[in-house]
């Protein structure tokens, strides 16, 4: 499995060569190589981001729950002013059942 280095500078290259520039601040880090312009991914794509992500977490040297969390849910490690009550509770329930022993 490639770095997340080599995931980093496999996307910047991909970019260059797709849209003849460099990628800006507001552009998708994970865009749709489909696309004429810089866009998101297609929904049936997410599960494929959602991958990536998990795994640049992990080779970042997140908190393993945190990243099991972060797939059983779907949501960022926490943080309180960000996160709805009951996204607080979902995100602290799988860092909880991780804890339990349920890991992937």
């Amino acid at each position: 499995m490639p770095t997340n280095s080599a995931i980093y500078h496999r996307q910047i290259r991909a970019f260059r060569l797709k849209f003849g520039r460099e990628m800006g601040p507001e552009d998708p880090f994970f865009f749709d190589p489909q696309a004429d312009s810089p866009s998101f991914r297609p929904d049936k794509d997410a599960q494929y981001v959602a991958a990536r992500l998990a795994k640049l977490f992990e080779e970042a040297g997140a908190e393993p729950a945190h990243v099991y969390a972060f797939r059983k849910t779907g949501l960022l490690p926490p943080d309180v002013d960000r996160l709805t009550p009951a996204e607080r509770a979902e995100w602290e329930a799988a860092v909880a059942e991780y804890h339990r022993g349920a890991r992937e």
